[in-house]
């Protein structure tokens, strides 16, 4: 019997042998038991001829035309084993005969000339589609495997993540329709790698059949949703998603929708995605989690997003968590990726609001001014930020409240008409303080760059409490303004406030502010979004909210 190496397999079913021959050509000799075809490839000329032949079958590779075929390598690791022609040089058009390994880490294309190879990571895997071509006057099959690597182009920007394509040919279109569904569901999902021999014996690989329902903010932020979506919704395309897009007409619209589409609809959908800042995912989460349901579709939604607005701080906390670059690029890759993580949200209550459900923070005092008292400035987009915070960093303003807290879970917050009862659950009381900064934290990030919080952790069963009182003088606020960004207000070993910073540093379960004498407490900024209250509690949730990271 003759090596593997030495046989390819058309698209009739056939066997053919590989015979060198002269001046760059390879011919293809059949070698099945009837009368056949002979294929003759020129790799200058880029054409294929037809001449007849009767060979005896000496080897045989596959069970079945349509399927790809999987075999135990020298390790006793099964891996798919296909043969491919592999286009490398595009502008002499030529072809050479590869064999493409889908393994349990990695897709490995080998040559059978020179045994040269093409990785291509997990990590770095995409999808797939294809398309008929006609070389010479035979139609073939192009799949392209797209792949997003983490790249920068020069020393002096900064990773993004970057598509790419390999493109190799087969001979019927069946078989590469299987590819592609096999690479789109193992590039979602590694594991699935384990079910594709039983796939490949049943012979059926189920279509990959992840929706998603869409929600653009036309007008949110500088107003380039729109043209951020067209830029890389072909990427989720190859990736194998279909989508329902909605474009936002008032406020409160994702809202409406999610609270009241029927739940055998919502749960067709595998995810939820936003173009947009941080203000339809807080639409939708409250929308969801307002639902009589809510437990069971809340169970099969994961939440994406994808930055189209001024803050995005959701998005760029969970892409700065795994280490993606914190660009439209890089949250795009997530989705199409598929992973599910579990994520904490913190329930929050006002008297006027029984139920606000928030993914990313509380402020008050000086950064509630700079977010909601900006809001003219968004043609600025991610400058507003910077502009409004010089500005009230030189003309502060003072807030006086009392604070409780507390590290022990709670199943339920406290009546918030009553007092809080100090001994229940060991409350600790901030007596009345006059504060200039207040912050409570669910993520490490409050815009793309300030990294406010990073000890914070997006699921990790704490809220980050910080806080200034205003008897620690107007340069503190100043000193701790500039050093947020970076995020070295906090000390790296310790993961205590740094030397010479003043503020005030809690991880608490629970919370209540007040105000004195029942006032108001003046703005505050839930997730970006404005409400007033004289008093505001809230307890974390753990684990409650699946989005779209590793």
């Amino acid at each position: 019997m003759q090596s593997e190496a030495n046989y390819v397999r058309m698209g009739d079913n056939k066997q053919y042998q590989i015979v060198p021959d002269q001046e760059n050509q390879i011919n293809i000799q059949n070698t099945a038991l009837s009368t056949q075809n002979q294929f003759h490839i020129n790799h200058s000329e880029n054409h294929i001829s037809e001449v007849n032949d009767n060979r005896e079958k000496q080897y045989l590779n596959y069970s079945n035309e349509n399927f790809p075929f999987m075999v135990q390598d020298k390790n006793g690791s099964y891996v798919i084993n296909e043969q491919i022609y592999l286009k490398l040089d595009k502008k002499e058009g030529k072809k050479f005969e590869w064999k493409l390994l889908i393994e349990k880490e990695k897709i490995v294309m080998k040559s059978l000339i020179d045994n040269s190879q093409i990785e291509v990571n997990w990590q770095d895997l995409l999808g797939a589609s294809y398309q008929q071509v006609n070389v010479g006057g035979h139609i073939i099959y192009k799949l392209s495997i797209y792949l997003m690597k983490k790249d920068r182009k020069t020393c002096y920007v900064a990773y993004n993540r970057y598509l790419s394509s390999l493109d190799f040919y087969v001979e019927t279109e069946s078989r590469a329709q299987n590819l592609k569904k096999l690479i789109q569901n193992y590039a979602r999902n590694k594991s699935y790698f384990d079910q594709i021999q039983q796939d490949l014996h049943q012979k059926k690989i189920p279509d990959f059949p992840k929706k998603l329902l869409v929600f653009i903010n036309p007008v949110g932020g500088d107003g380039s949703a729109q043209k951020k979506w067209n830029k890389i919704s072909h990427l989720l395309e190859y990736a194998g998603y279909t989508y329902l897009l909605v474009l936002t007409k008032y406020k409160d619209h994702a809202h409406q929708y999610v609270n009241e589409i029927p739940a055998e609809q919502l749960i067709q959908y595998a995810g939820i995605v936003t173009v947009s800042g941080d203000g339809l995912p807080h639409e939708i989460v409250n929308g969801l989690f307002k639902r009589a349901d809510k437990d069971f579709v809340c169970s099969k939604v994961a939440l994406g997003v994808l930055p189209g607005g001024s803050g995005n701080a959701l998005i760029n906390s969970i892409l700065h968590e795994i280490n993606e670059p914190k660009t439209l690029e890089g949250a795009t890759y997530l989705i199409c990726k598929g992973s599910i993580k579990d994520m904490d949200m913190i329930q929050m209550q006002t008297k006027a609001n029984p139920c606000i459900y928030s993914f990313l923070s509380l402020a008050w005092a000086y950064i509630a001014d700079v977010d909601l008292n900006s809001e003219h400035l968004r043609f600025l987009a991610r400058l507003r930020f910077d502009v409004m915070g010089v500005y009230r960093a030189l003309f502060q303003k003072k807030y006086s409240g009392v604070l409780y807290t507390t590290d022990e879970d709670l199943q339920q917050l406290p009546d918030i008409n009553q007092p809080i009862d100090i001994q229940q659950n060991r409350w600790e009381e901030v007596k009345e303080r006059s504060f200039k900064y207040f912050m409570i934290m669910n993520v490490p990030l409050i815009t793309q760059k300030d990294l406010n919080a990073p000890n914070a952790h997006i699921n990790d069963g704490f809220m980050d409490l910080q806080y200034l009182e205003s008897s620690k003088g107007w340069g503190q606020l100043v000193k701790y303004a500039l050093n947020f960004q970076s995020g070295s207000h906090f000390d790296k070993k310790t993961q205590l406030p740094a030397s010479g910073q003043k503020f005030t540093y809690k991880r608490v379960k629970a919370f209540r502010l007040q105000s004195v004498n029942q006032q108001d407490l003046g703005l505050l900024s839930i997730d970006g979004e404005s409400y007033t209250s004289d008093v505001i509690q809230g307890r974390i949730l753990p684990s409650i909210l699946k989005v779209f990271s590793f």
